[in-house]
């Protein structure tokens, strides 16, 4: 019985030979009219993207290792084109501006990892203290914990006494975090201390 199963063996057939075994093929692409077309038949990514990068002065960060290509993309929109191109080839992307052609200025691209993403709290306890959103800032002297109550409003005055006037985004973004300061600083006086 073990002679039979090695004769079996030793009659397997050999695996057929890899396409990244042979040379790979020169893609056809095409960059007119801000369109992109890429005709690839075991093509290497990484001399579509080095050929891309020499007609147009894209740049291109961060390839490390080469991936075969197969199939017809576009034409269409160069930065779409080379989402589709870049979809599945194991890396993250970001395209940064636009040249005369309409490619990317630059593509950076960072290896991306098989780790199944985590939860950005866990249960261990961190050596880090823990922030607030917003810092709060005490504008009041140590001895004025409140701050000192406003005059009564009468029309056509601001609650500062002020005729009223067309306010400015700016001025009403102040006024709103100005509110909110008072707001937390009256919240933390109602909050009982440390016993």
């Amino acid at each position: 019985m073990g002679a039979a199963a090695s004769d079996a063996m030793s009659s397997a057939r050999p695996l057929p030979p890899s396409l990244l075994d042979k040379p790979a093929q020169a893609a056809r692409i095409s960059l007119s009219g801000g369109q992109l077309s890429v005709e690839a038949n075991n093509s290497s990514l990484s001399q579509i993207l080095q050929n891309l990068s020499s007609t147009s002065g894209m740049t291109v960060d961060g390839m490390d290792k080469d991936q075969r290509v197969f199939g017809v993309y576009g034409p269409g929109n160069p930065r779409d084109i080379l989402s589709e191109l870049l979809d599945g080839a194991g890396y993250n992307f970001l395209m940064v501006g636009t040249t005369d052609t309409g490619t990317p200025r630059a593509v950076v691209l960072t290896a991306r990892s098989n780790a199944p993403l985590t939860p950005a709290t866990s249960s261990a306890p961190s050596s880090q203290p823990e922030e607030e959103d917003e810092p709060v800032v005490n504008n009041y002297p140590p001895e004025q914990a409140t701050p000192p109550p406003r005059p009564p409003m009468t029309p056509g005055q601001d609650s500062n006494g002020q005729p009223n006037q067309p306010r400015s985004p700016q001025e009403i973004i102040q006024e709103l975090q100005r509110m909110r300061q008072q707001q937390q600083q009256q919240q933390q006086n109602q909050q009982p201390g440390p016993q």
